[in-house]
């Protein structure tokens, strides 16, 4: 490993699990892997001549963790692409309406809760849609979890659709067929289905948790993710409050213009100009 000063380098600790000491009870097997990680990131900070992060929260953090002075820090949020969102597919990828919710199943993902939530609002409401959760399998003891709380949904449970990993062509289809977002996670360093949802039009519940504040601004309806009522409480605002879902489908497309990929891409150049300078 270069010793830093000896050549430009930039280093990028983009994994929240890292560095979080948060109480998560990974097994032993994750726990040394997450171990192993945090010695690396920590060597390779101090070689870098300057660290990236994907948003501020994580520079902030995830910098303090490090023990990395401010001035080496570089905040460069995700970007994305809104052409290629600008067509929403028209062709239903499920027959009823639903509530939507992408990423990868870890335990801190938070989809548990979010299951019971949709479960208490069933309890209450006759036309909920179904709810739709869509993320390949990074935790298979969680995702255990989750089935578990979804046959506790009794007769909700068929309602309850664990999808797993889809094709990300397909993604673009789920989004554009869904009635809101929910974004339940109470770890993050960003969050791009926010991005994706707020692109594609759509409503957003998301726990509030500082990331997701940084990233939606007023464009989310935001909830303790560690209270299911709470998450419910705001589910139940978006679906059954007139005009809250079509105001924050609006703030949504205004926010996501700040997310602009060209904008992130220049932003990297001029790290990468500063660094070979």
């Amino acid at each position: 490993m270069p010793l830093r000063g000896s050549c430009p380098s930039v280093a990028s600790f983009p994994n929240p699990n890292v560095f979080s000491k948060l109480p998560l009870d990974w097994p032993l097997k994750e726990r040394v892997r997450l171990g192993l990680l945090r010695t690396i990131a920590g060597l390779s900070a101090r070689c870098a001549e300057r660290v990236m992060f994907v948003s501020e929260d994580s520079a902030h953090w995830i910098g303090d963790a490090l023990g990395l002075p401010v001035s080496r820090r570089a905040p460069i949020p995700h970007g994305i692409d809104t052409s290629l969102w600008s067509k929403a597919p028209d062709t239903p990828l499920h027959p009823n309406p639903y509530i939507l919710s992408v990423s990868s199943i870890y335990r801190y993902k938070n989809y548990v809760r979010l299951i019971e939530a949709y479960a208490e609002i069933a309890k209450r409401q006759r036309e909920m849609p179904d709810l739709l959760i869509i993320g390949d399998d990074q935790d298979p003891d969680y995702l255990k979890e989750m089935y578990a709380a979804r046959d506790a949904a009794a007769s909700f449970a068929e309602n309850i659709h664990i999808l797993g990993e889809v094709p990300y062509a397909e993604i673009q289809r789920y989004y554009a067929g869904a009635s809101f977002f929910v974004f339940p996670s109470y770890l993050e360093t960003f969050g791009i289905p926010m991005l994706e949802a707020m692109v594609s039009g759509l409503p957003t519940v998301a726990a509030d948790i500082p990331i997701f504040r940084e990233i939606g601004g007023d464009a989310a309806l935001y909830a303790d993710p560690h209270s299911t009522p709470a998450l419910a409480k705001a589910m139940e605002q978006v679906i059954f409050t007139p005009g809250v879902a079509e105001l924050l489908a609006e703030r949504g497309h205004e926010r996501v213009m700040n997310y602009n990929l060209e904008r992130t891409v220049a932003r990297l150049l001029s790290l990468f100009n500063e660094i070979c300078a």
